[in-house]
């Protein structure tokens, strides 16, 4: 009896649990749900500024003629330039042709003079070569005075060579000798050409050609 009353007992409360179990769920699903509202950000509109296009102004009275001036004044600045590097330039020129221009001397005041020393050798002691020797001397001499026109110093040391007719076969300028710009280097040459031909050897010098060593020596006073 009492077993019974047990399990029915059991049976009951189970139930009981099961029905408030049951009604707890049912009631869960049926909750309220919340709206969810949506969130809309508006931002403000930035209107850009408008370029203002400010209409050109009409020319004014008198405008037109102070332009003419500025033209006028650039003018006249360009013209003022021109004309002062023409005359740097012209004076440019003028000092160069100073510098270079070599100054002037006066002539007058020099003298100019021209010999022909004789130059002793010990391998000819002939009178006749020696005498011979003098009248070859004395003409160059007088043809370099001829062709010495500048003031310029110098000694040119020349050797050449003369057939018994008196022809100039050979000549040349010792350079290791010589001390002279090339305008005395010149003179003398021609000295020595334009005094040939020279006067035949003397009937005492029977060689068919002789060999001369001179120096013509200019000296400024």
């Amino acid at each position: 009896m009492d077993d019974k009353i047990f399990r029915y007992s059991l049976i009951i409360s189970l139930v009981i649990h099961i029905l408030a179990l049951w009604k707890l769920s049912y009631s869960n699903l049926h909750f309220k749900v919340k709206t969810v509202k949506n969130i809309e950000v508006v931002y403000p509109a930035f209107a850009l500024p408008k370029k203002i296009h400010q209409p050109s102004l009409p020319p004014q009275k008198g405008m037109k003629v102070d332009l003419l001036q500025q033209a006028k004044g650039v003018a006249q600045e360009q013209k003022n330039i021109s004309s002062f590097m023409k005359d740097l330039s012209k004076m440019k020129d003028e000092f160069i042709e100073q510098v270079q221009k070599p100054k002037a001397v006066d002539e007058s005041k020099h003298k100019r003079r021209v010999t022909v020393p004789a130059i002793e050798t010990s391998q000819i002691k002939n009178p006749q070569y020696i005498q011979y020797y003098q009248i070859v001397r004395n003409r160059i001499k007088d043809r370099a005075y001829a062709n010495y026109a500048k003031l310029d110093a110098g000694e040119v040391y020349l050797t050449f060579i003369l057939d018994a007719s008196g022809a100039l076969q050979r000549i040349k300028i010792l350079e290791d000798r010589t001390r002279a710009n090339q305008y005395l280097r010149q003179i003398s040459m021609r000295s020595v050409e334009e005094s040939n031909p020279f006067p035949p050897f003397p009937q005492e010098l029977q060689y068919p050609e002789l060999s001369f060593n001179i120096i013509i020596a200019y000296e400024v006073e």
